[in-house]
């Protein structure tokens, strides 16, 4: 094995045509090489259950931000813990969507503050809001450890809504259309602690390339050896200098992609291992 890639999906490896056979092609050249693939999204492990199942070989599938990993048998170990769906052993940060719901209405009865979460909206509602279809919204809203927010309340309100999230052991994450509140864990955990599997595994060190395009990517970027960051919907891109901790100095190289989707997405990673593997 050669290189981890860890993708973001929407935005990323998928853009506004939605076309899951041609990411899965995209994913399995990659596989063909020699490289691990694990998608890194905000999406539900039912959502991303569904890109999986046309690959040639499942990838890790991150699911909800980091929140939860799903890793394929092959990468299974004997201590592992944690239920078996669909030939995935499902393992998750935190206490639970039941117990963060609980916590969230709690916390909006004591507040006053005034948002949606997604269970607080029907599936017609989820859709409007995603753009995807009835049976995708569903899908969406099988969580298991996390709840996107669809934020109603003023910019203050949010930051004193956010500060109380953290005295109860949880995060409030910007993605691309929506807040998470999640447990205290992100992508950049979950790739990590899959190099270090992966360096168990093969006894020897990991090269990781992360690609991605929001806020909630950040740290997964900052954290891998290589870089590819792709234009936002305005054609900006994610800015990553200065945003580590102290003594961060970031991936080594750091490569902007042309547009998202499949084809662009193959043309940006190749590139930038290409460029890599001859510096």
């Amino acid at each position: 094995m050669s290189w981890l890639i860890a993708t973001d999906l929407d935005g990323t490896l998928l853009d506004d045509h939605y076309d899951l056979v041609e990411a899965a092609a995209a994913l399995d050249k990659q596989v063909a090489m020699g490289h691990e693939i694990a998608l890194a999204s905000s999406k539900t492990f039912s959502e991303m259950l569904q890109l999986s199942a046309l690959c040639s070989r499942s990838p890790t599938l991150i699911f909800e931000n980091g929140a939860g990993v799903a890793w394929p048998e092959r990468l299974w170990r004997k201590s592992d813990a944690g239920p078996v769906q669909d030939g995935f052993r499902i393992q998750l940060r935190g206490d639970g969507y039941m117990r963060l719901r609980a916590m969230l209405r709690g916390l909006r009865r004591s507040s006053g503050v005034r948002y949606q979460g997604f269970a607080d909206m029907s599936v017609a509602e989820v859709a409007d809001l995603t753009g995807l279809s009835m049976a995708g919204a569903a899908l969406a809203r099988e969580r298991q450890a996390s709840e996107p927010l669809r934020w109603l309340d003023s910019p203050e309100a949010l930051q004193r809504f956010e500060h109380s999230l953290q005295q109860r052991g949880y995060r409030l994450v910007q993605g691309g259309r929506f807040h998470h509140v999640m447990p205290r864990t992100d992508k950049a955990c979950a790739v990590s602690a899959l190099a270090r599997r992966l360096a168990e595994m093969h006894a020897a060190r990991i090269r990781v390339l992360c690609c991605g395009d929001s806020a909630n990517d950040r740290a997964m970027l900052r954290g891998a050896d290589v870089a590819v960051v792709f234009p936002r919907p305005d054609g900006s891109f994610l800015v990553l200098d200065h945003d580590g901790p102290a003594g961060d100095s970031g991936p080594a190289a750091v490569f902007r992609a042309a547009s998202a989707g499949a084809d662009a997405w193959s043309r940006a990673v190749a590139g930038a291992l290409r460029r890599c593997s001859s510096a």
